[in-house]
Order: structure tokens, then C-alpha cells, then sequence
């Protein structure tokens, strides 16, 4: 019997598990595919989430002890500015509710927030953040006028 390269190669494949992996992810893509297909009005519902964490900035005015945002993170800090802010509202193709622009840091530090929030309402959508509230008076007119 004489084995091809093409057979060789498959069964190498499969010896690893890789062959079977990829085929159930194949057709699990077919699957899931096909069933959005036949009931397309589901497909945003299911696989398109509602409300989104954009990390407006991801540094504190504090430095708890048992926040990891202080005392663990590894990726350089930073904020987002209105470029990257911008970029991710072109690619919401979908109905979004809700934008929190907290997640592992103070949001009120990012001198660009309530630009973000007007950009955002003025897209139909809600805004909120997380704060530890050292900042609120100093932005308690924006915070207000802000329409989060």
C-alpha cells in the first residue's frame, strides 16, 4: 500500500488531535452559521453585547493596597484618547445601550472622559462610569451637564 503525502500529513495530524480540533471548530462555525441563517433577528441579541467597559484610563489617583490597578498591573498606563475612542464607535455596528468607562481606574483623570460621553450621546447611547469620588467637585458641572 502506498501512502501519499496529503494521507501521511492528516495522520500526523490527527496522531496530535490537531486534525479532529480544527474540524469541530469547522463545524461548529457551520453550525452556529446556519442557525443565525435561519433566525437572523436572534443573531444580534446573542452574539452582540449591549453594554460595553471601554477603560477610559487605566491609572489611579490612589494607591490601595488591595487594588490591582495600583499595585499589580503590567501593561504600561495610559489613557484613551479620542482617536482610539472614535475608531471603537465606528466599528458598533449594533445597538449599544450602554458604555461604562470604568474598569481599572480613576475615569475622572482622563482629560478627554466628557468629550467621550458627548460623543457617545450623541450616538443614542448611555454612559456611566466608576469613580472613587475624590474628583466629583471638581467636575461636578460636566458630570451634570454630561448627559451620562
Amino acid at each position: 500500500m502506498v501512502r501519499s503525502s496529503a494521507n501521511s500529513d492528516i495522520g500526523a495530524r490527527m496522531k496530535n488531535g490537531h486534525f479532529m480540533v480544527s474540524r469541530i471548530r469547522e463545524l461548529k462555525n457551520i453550525a452556529v452559521s446556519n442557525f443565525f441563517l435561519a433566525f437572523p433577528s436572534l443573531a444580534a441579541s446573542v452574539i452582540l453585547p449591549r453594554y460595553i467597559v471601554a477603560e477610559s484610563v487605566n491609572y489611579c489617583n490612589l494607591k490601595c493596597p488591595v487594588c490591582a490597578t495600583s499595585q499589580y498591573m503590567l501593561r504600561p498606563r495610559g489613557a484613551m484618547d479620542m482617536g482610539v475612542f472614535s475608531r471603537l464607535l465606528q466599528q458598533i455596528d449594533w445597538k449599544v445601550e450602554m458604555i461604562n468607562f470604568g474598569y481599572s481606574g480613576e475615569p475622572l483623570l482622563n482629560k478627554v472622559l466628557f468629550s467621550m460621553v458627548r460623543e457617545a450621546s450623541s450616538r443614542g447611547i448611555s454612559s456611566g462610569f466608576d469613580t472613587n469620588g475624590l474628583l466629583v467637585e471638581n467636575f461636578a458641572e460636566e458630570i451634570v451637564d454630561s448627559d451620562t
